[in-house]
C-alpha cells in the first residue's frame, strides 16, 4: 500500500545496485503480506462491504495522482529543454534561443495522423509485440467462450430452458 514508496525512498543513498534490490525486499514482501489482510478488513468491515474496497481504491487513486501530478518533476527530456529555452528568452531577450519541440509542427491532423498511427506501427513492426498480442486475443477468446457457456449451462440447469436453441452448443453428448 504505501509502505513501499516511504520505505524505499531513502535507500538510494546505497552504493550499487544489488544493496538497493536487497533493501527494497523487505517492504516489497511487507506490502504483498499485509495487503490481502487490510483488503479482507476492509471487506468485511466496511459499511458497502466488499464494494468499500472499490472505493478505498478508488479514493487513494485519486489523492495519489493529484499529489503526483504537482509534486513529481518533469523528466521529458524535450520538455526540460523547451522550459530552459523559455527561462533564457525571458531572462536575456534573445528570441532566437528554442528548444526543437517548439518548431515542431503541431496541427491537429499530424498529431491525429501520428497519435493514431502508432499503435499499428507498433503491433506489425515488433514480432515481440505481435506475439504477446496474438496470444492475449487467444486467452482473452477463451475467457470469453467460458462466459458465455456458463450462461447457457445456468440457463438450461437452473431455469429448465432446454439447451437446443438456435446458437446454443450442446453441453452435454446425446
Amino acid at each position: 500500500m504505501g509502505i513501499l514508496p516511504t520505505g524505499s525512498s531513502n535507500v538510494y543513498v546505497l552504493r550499487n545496485n544489488i544493496s538497493r534490490a536487497y533493501s527494497r525486499y523487505p517492504f516489497i514482501q511487507m506490502e504483498l503480506t499485509l495487503g490481502p489482510f487490510i483488503a479482507g478488513y476492509l471487506s468485511m468491515t466496511g459499511p458497502e462491504g466488499w464494494r468499500w474496497l472499490f472505493w478505498v481504491l478508488t479514493i487513494f487513486g485519486g489523492a495519489s495522482t493529484i499529489v503526483l501530478f504537482f509534486t513529481l518533476p518533469e523528466t521529458y527530456a524535450p520538455i526540460i529543454l523547451r522550459d530552459k529555452a523559455q527561462k533564457i528568452r525571458k531572462e536575456t531577450g534573445d528570441s532566437l534561443v528554442y528548444a526543437a519541440i517548439e518548431k515542431e509542427d503541431r496541427r491537429i491532423l499530424k498529431l491525429l495522423k501520428i497519435t493514431l498511427s502508432r499503435p499499428f506501427q507498433l503491433l506489425f513492426g515488433d514480432i515481440i509485440i505481435f506475439l504477446v498480442c496474438l496470444y492475449l486475443s487467444f486467452c482473452y477468446g477463451v475467457q470469453y467462450l467460458f462466459f458465455q457457456v456458463d450462461l447457457f449451462v445456468e440457463l438450461s440447469t437452473h431455469l429448465g430452458i432446454p439447451d437446443h436453441l438456435p446458437g446454443h452448443p450442446p453441453l452435454e453428448p446425446r
